[in-house]
């Protein structure tokens, strides 16, 4: 089964794919190991990973603050957590299980 997302250390760690300069924010599926997300802004100044970062608190329904960037600020490839909570909201979101991975 691919990781999409794991639980590690109490938090959700996604692998995203970022695709910047959309016409709008959307799930756009699931390719290579990654969740692909399309997003409104452009990839300057930390504004796509704004963008990603606050359209997944929205989805997932936390807060933004605890959404973020852990790995490939400036890629579009990304490593992005969320709390652990998120877990199933996460799979309904994707329409995929998830690796439960717990680092102790």
């Amino acid at each position: 089964m691919e990781n999409y997302f794991i639980i590690k250390d109490g938090r959700v760690h996604i692998n995203i794919k970022v695709i910047p300069g959309a016409s709008k924010t959307e799930f756009s599926g699931i390719k290579e190991n990654y969740i692909c997300v399309r997003v409104a802004a452009v990839p300057r100044d930390g504004k796509a990973n704004e963008c990603l970062c606050a359209y997944l608190a929205a989805r997932l329904k936390c807060a933004k603050r605890d959404v973020n960037v852990i790995k490939g600020e400036k890629s579009r490839i990304k490593t992005v957590a969320v709390p652990a909570s998120c877990a199933e909201k996460m799979e309904k979101f994707t329409g995929k299980g998830f690796t439960k991975t717990e680092n102790v």
